[in-house]
C-alpha cells in the first residue's frame, strides 16, 4: 500500500513492518548482460516461511504448504533452471517471490543469484552444504556422542557428567532436526513447533551447564535448582502463552539461554585457570571455542553484524574431537591409577599371604597340639572308665576273696583285663561296632558284672527293649557302654548298696533313656555339680560329645543316674547335666 521499497538481500521484513500479518511480495528485476548468453539459472539460498517463484507471468515453484501449517523452507536452498519461453530475450526480465508465514518466525528472503548454471549450481552446493548437508553431519554426530555417553553412564552410573553429556548430545540433535525439518510435523501449526523447538534448546543450555558442572567438580547446588526451576517453570508457561504474545516470549528464551550457554563457557575459562588438570583444560579450548561461536551466531542474528551464514552447525564434530580427546585422558588417567592400586594390591596380598602363612602355620601347631591333647585325654578316658573298671571289679574280687585265687580265677581276671586294652585300642582306629538289639549290645557288660555281684553277694536287674526303637551310632553306644561301666563301678565302690539296677528304654519320642540306680548311702550332689570327681567328669563329657543329656538325683538310700539320647543328637546343642539332691 505504501509502495516498493528498495532492500538488500538477504532482507527480514519482520522488523520493517512488525504488525503485518499476511504475504511480502519481492520482485528482482534483470536484464542478460549478452542477449545471446543463452540458459540462465537461479539459485535462492532460503524463504522464510514459505512462498513461491515466478519468472515474470510465468509460475516457476511453489511450497507444498502456504497456509498454515506452512512449509518450513527458511533453511532450504534452492535451485532452478529458468525455461527460455518464459525469458524476455532483450527487455528486462523480473522475479517475482511472495514470501509468508506466521509473525513470529524470522520472515524474509535471502540471497538471489542468476547466472549460467555451471555458475549457479556451485553457489547452490556451497549452499546445500552449509545449511543441509552440515547440519544432517552435525545432527549424526550429537545422536552418536549421545548414544554413546548414554551408554557409558548406563555402565557407570557414579559418573552423572556422562549422563548430563548424552542429555546435551540428544536435545542438540533435536535441534539439529528443526534446522532440518520441512514440515511442522508432528504438530499442527508453526506456533507449537517453535514453541517446542525453544524447549529443546532450553533444555540443551540446561543440560550442558550441569555437564559442565559435574565433569570438574563444581559443587553448584542452588545454581543447579534456580536453572532447572526456571526451565521447567518455562515449560509449563511456553504452552499456555497466546500466538500473539510467543514472538516476545521466544526473543527472551533465545536471548536467556544464549546468555546463560555463553556465561557458563566464560566462567569455566577462569576455573580451569585455576585447576590445571587436563581434562579441565581440554574442556576449557573447546568451551571457548563454543562461546565464540555462540557470540558470532547470537550477533549475526540480533542484525549486529553482516552475514548470513551461522557456525552452530560445526560444533558437533569440534565437540566430538575434544570429548575423545577428554575421555582418552581421563581413561588413561583411570589406567595409570589403576596400575598403581593394582600394585599396591599386589604389595599388600603379598604382605596379607606371608601374615597368613604364618598365622596357619601358628594354627597348625595349636590344632596338632590339641589334637594330642584330645586324644590323650580320650585315652585316658577310655583307661578309666574301661581298663580302670576292670581293675577295680579284679581289686573288689581279691578284697572280698577270703582264701588264695587259683590259678583259673586269677587267669581269667588277667583275660578281662587283655580284652578291655584290647577295646580301647580298637576303639581308637576306625573299626565301627554296631549292635542288632539292646541285649546284644548289653550282654558282654551284663554278663562281666553279673558274675562280680555274684561273687560279692549283690543283687541285679537289667530291663531293655526287645528292640532298638532307632540304631544308634558306634561312637554312641561306646559312650553309653562306658557310662554304665563308670556308673556301676562307682557304685560298687562307693554306695554300699547292695542292689542295682540298670533299665534302657525308649519314651513317645523316640528318645533313648538309660538309668543306672543303686541303694547306698547317696552322696553330696554339688561334687558332681562342681565336677571335681574324675569319673563324673569323664562321665559328663562323653554324653556331652553324643549329644545326649546327663542327669544325676541322689539321696539317702537311693542314687540315680540318666542319660536322655535323641535320634538326631547335635553336639553343639547338647551337654546340660541337671544335679538333683
Amino acid at each position: 500500500m505504501e509502495g516498493w521499497v528498495s532492500v538488500t538481500l538477504p532482507d527480514v521484513w519482520g522488523t520493517r513492518w512488525p504488525s503485518h500479518d499476511g504475504a511480502v511480495w519481492y520482485q528482482v528485476r534483470w536484464q542478460s548482460a549478452c542477449p545471446d548468453s543463452g540458459v540462465h539459472a537461479v539459485a535462492v539460498s532460503h524463504l522464510t516461511m514459505a512462498g513461491s517463484v515466478f519468472i515474470n507471468d510465468t509460475l516457476l515453484w511453489r511450497d507444498a504448504r502456504l497456509e498454515e501449517p506452512f512449509s518450513r523452507s527458511w533453511n532450504m536452498p534452492r535451485y532452478w533452471v529458468l525455461p527460455e519461453a518464459a525469458l524476455q530475450d532483450e527487455r528486462e526480465n523480473t522475479l517475482w517471490f511472495r514470501v509468508t508465514g506466521m509473525p513470529h518466525d524470522v520472515l524474509g528472503l535471502g540471497t538471489v543469484d542468476i547466472g549460467p548454471p555451471s555458475t549457479i549450481w556451485s553457489i547452490h552446493a556451497r549452499q546445500v552444504w552449509q545449511k543441509r548437508n552440515l547440519f544432517k553431519f552435525n545432527l549424526s554426530v550429537s545422536l552418536v556422542l549421545g548414544c554413546l555417553f548414554l551408554m557409558l553412564w548406563s555402565v557407570q552410573r557414579s559418573e552423572k557428567a556422562y549422563g548430563w553429556y548424552a542429555m546435551a548430545s540428544l536435545c542438540w540433535a533435536l535441534f539439529a532436526y528443526t534446522m532440518l525439518a520441512t514440515s511442522p510435523w508432528p504438530f499442527a501449526n508453526s506456533a507449537d513447533w517453535n514453541r517446542a523447538a525453544m524447549l529443546v534448546l532450553a533444555f540443551y543450555c540446561s543440560a550442558f551447564c550441569l555437564f559442565v558442572w559435574r565433569f570438574s567438580g563444581q559443587q553448584n547446588p542452588r545454581l543447579t535448582r534456580l536453572l532447572w526451576g526456571i526451565t521447567l517453570l518455562l515449560a509449563t508457561v511456553i504452552w499456555w502463552v497466546p500466538d500473539e504474545r510467543l514472538t516476545q516470549l521466544l526473543m527472551i528464551v533465545v536471548t536467556g539461554y544464549a546468555l546463560v550457554f555463553m556465561l557458563n563457557c566464560a566462567q569455566f575459562q577462569l576455573y580451569a585457570w585455576r585447576d590445571r588438570r587436563r581434562h579441565n583444560v581440554l574442556l576449557a579450548m573447546c568451551l571457548l571455542f563454543f562461546l565464540a561461536v555462540a557470540l558470532h551466531d547470537v550477533l549475526l542474528v540480533s542484525g549486529l553484524i553482516g552475514g548470513e551464514h551461522v557456525f552452530s552447525p560445526v560444533t558437533s564434530p569440534i565437540a566430538m574431537i575434544f570429548m575423545f580427546l577428554i575421555v582418552a585422558d581421563r581413561f588413561a588417567g583411570n589406567l595409570r591409577r589403576i596400575k598403581a592400586f593394582s600394585s599396591e594390591l599386589q604389595n599388600a596380598v603379598d604382605t596379607s599371604r606371608e601374615e597368613l602363612t604364618r598365622t596357619l602355620e601358628h594354627q597348625h601347631r595349636l590344632e596338632t597340639r590339641n589334637v594330642r591333647l584330645t586324644e590323650r585325654l580320650k585315652l585316658s578316658h577310655d583307661l578309666h572308665d574301661s581298663l580302670g573298671s576292670s581293675l577295680m571289679r579284679s581289686i573288689t574280687i581279691v578284697e572280698h576273696s577270703g582264701a588264695p585265687l587259683e590259678n583259673t580265677r586269677f587267669l581269667s581276671m588277667l583275660k578281662e583285663l587283655r580284652d578291655d586294652l584290647r577295646q580301647i585300642i580298637d576303639n581308637t582306629g576306625t573299626t565301627v561296632v554296631t549292635h542288632a538289639t539292646p541285649s546284644a549290645w548289653l550282654a558282654p557288660l551284663r554278663h562281666r558284672f553279673v558274675r562280680l555281684f555274684e561273687e560279692l553277694g549283690l543283687t541285679s536287674s537289667w530291663q531293655v527293649p526287645r528292640d532298638w526303637p532307632w540304631l544308634p551310632s558306634s561312637v554312641s553306644l561306646l559312650a553309653l557302654t562306658r557310662f554304665v561301666e563308670e556308673a556301676l563301678t562307682n557304685a560298687i565302690k562307693h554306695s554300699r548298696g547292695d542292689h542295682f539296677e540298670v533299665r534302657l528304654q525308649a519314651d513317645d519320642n523316640g528318645d533313648l533313656h538309660l538309668h543306672v540306680c543303686d541303694n547306698g548311702i547317696g552322696f553330696d550332689c554339688a561334687v558332681a555339680d562342681s565336677g571335681s570327681g574324675v569319673g563324673l567328669r569323664s562321665m559328663r563329657a562323653r554324653i556331652d560329645r553324643i549329644g545326649g543329656h546327663l542327669t544325676i538325683r541322689s539321696e539317702p538310700g537311693k542314687t540315680w543316674l540318666g542319660v536322655q539320647l535323641g535320634k538326631n543328637p547335635s553336639v553343639e546343642d547338647s551337654g546340660s547335666t541337671s544335679v538333683n539332691h
